[in-house]
């Protein structure tokens, strides 16, 4: 059986030490004028930057509004790894 966690932290607090794999359920928030913004941050690879995708807002008037797109649609730019195909002839 595999494990889920859930890591949320101040955006300020990030930093290039913390390995958040490409699998993973890390979110920064900030919060400014009465809206906080939730972002998901991952790397690709371990030796790449931190990569941030917007999530969604919540704010006291509104509730949390989330994006509709699941974790791997946000996720599927794979920018800077280089793939390797083939086409079989059959």
């Amino acid at each position: 059986m595999s494990s889920q966690f859930y890591w949320f932290m101040n955006s300020s607090s990030l930093v290039d030490d913390i390995m958040c794999p490409f699998d993973s359920n890390c979110y920064t928030y900030s919060y400014n004028d009465g809206v906080a913004r939730l972002n998901e941050v991952f790397r690709i690879e371990e030796t790449m930057q931190m990569e941030t995708n917007f999530v969604g807002i919540w704010s006291e008037s509104s509730g949390l509004v989330i994006s509709n797109a699941n974790k791997w649609d946000r996720r599927s730019n794979m920018r800077g790894i280089p793939l390797v195909t083939a086409i079989a002839a059959v």
